[in-house]
């Protein structure tokens, strides 16, 4: 059995002799933005072994608005590396209930930017941007995403934003003073208020997780800022 949420199926075409692959037309056209489930349970092999149910999530995201995603966390300094990859990261968070596409979307760092291709983020979701180098170590922590070409980050001060075409997505002026106490690296820095982004020093501090950081979660140090 196989069954949609949210939108109504036409046919169902077997494409393959083997019927290993189904081709599923739909009545009606994808609301960008919008996130539509497929429900599959009871199919059985040729040997009567049923699969256990599964759900397949899809849709086309849209672009992203003013503050709709957010750059939450960040690794400047990795090194004396505690108990998290020694290498930088930047912790990106979905902040609205659409499926969110950052196809066209660049991020910014000081006078660099690179393009964040093919990233289609779920809705509330939170992802780890880091160097394809070290994609595999920062996985354990959650969703992560390697850009070739990656922009470092200055450890005292930089501007760090997202930018889709025209429209700015998110930024910040950053210095060391955000962190509020001395830190010889391995500490990420952390926004406290994820409701509240534009308050910028106000709004940062080192991390005072054991790790060093909370890449891929909600961080340590939330609190409201009003």
């Amino acid at each position: 059995r196989i069954s949609f949420s949210g939108v109504s199926v036409d046919t169902f075409l077997i494409t393959s002799q083997n019927a290993t692959i189904v081709e599923v037309v739909l009545e009606e056209v994808l609301v960008i933005g919008v996130r539509y489930e497929i429900l599959v349970s009871g199919i059985a092999d040729c040997s009567g072994n049923i699969m256990a149910p599964a759900t397949i999530s899809f849709g086309k995201g849209r672009k992203p608005n003013f503050n709709e995603v957010l750059i939450s966390e960040m690794m400047a300094d990795p090194d004396p590396a505690i108990d998290l990859p020694s290498a930088e990261f930047f912790e990106l968070q979905n902040m609205t209930a659409d499926l969110i596409s950052l196809d066209e979307v660049q991020l910014i760092v000081g006078d660099d930017s690179v393009f964040l291709s093919s990233i289609v983020l779920a809705p509330l979701e939170i992802v780890i941007l880091c160097p394809t180098s070290a994609v595999a170590s920062y996985s354990e922590f959650g969703t992560t995403y390697g850009l070739t070409g990656w922009i470092s980050i200055s450890n005292s001060a930089d501007y760090v934003g997202l930018l889709n075409s025209d429209q700015l997505v998110f930024d910040m002026n950053y210095t060391a003073d955000w962190y509020e106490k001395d830190s010889d690296g391995g500490i990420s820095l952390e926004m406290k208020d994820t409701s509240n982004p534009c308050a910028e020093a106000l709004n940062w501090s080192a991390s005072v997780n054991t790790n060093g950081g909370t890449p891929g979660r909600s961080n340590s140090t939330s609190t409201s800022i009003p």
